[in-house]
């Protein structure tokens, strides 16, 4: 009777194992699926007309400028190129 409670209990161990790896597996291929969904567009050029767009002044034109995200009402807010970077999904 030990050697089959013994022997359940380390199958139901190992269902579970299994059993949460694919959870692991399913839960993290979405978040990817959601971040890209997510990501921003870059600008087409530094005077965008509308948008939403980020523009990486570090990447985009000269070289020199600041980083800008634009948002679809048109707004412009300066950002950090880090955080250009991190809504570009770069």
């Amino acid at each position: 009777m030990k050697k089959f409670i013994n022997t359940a209990l380390v199958a139901g161990i190992q269902i579970l194992v299994i059993v949460l790896a694919a959870l692991a597996f399913n839960v993290a291929e979405p978040a990817k699926a959601h971040a890209a969904a997510r990501a921003w567009q870059p600008c087409a050029n530094d005077e965008p007309v509308g948008g939403p767009c980020i523009w990486d002044g570090r990447h985009m034109g000269n070289g020199i400028g600041n980083s800008l995200l634009i948002r679809k009402s048109g707004r412009v807010i300066r950002i950090t190129h880090e955080r250009a970077h991190r809504l570009l999904g770069l």
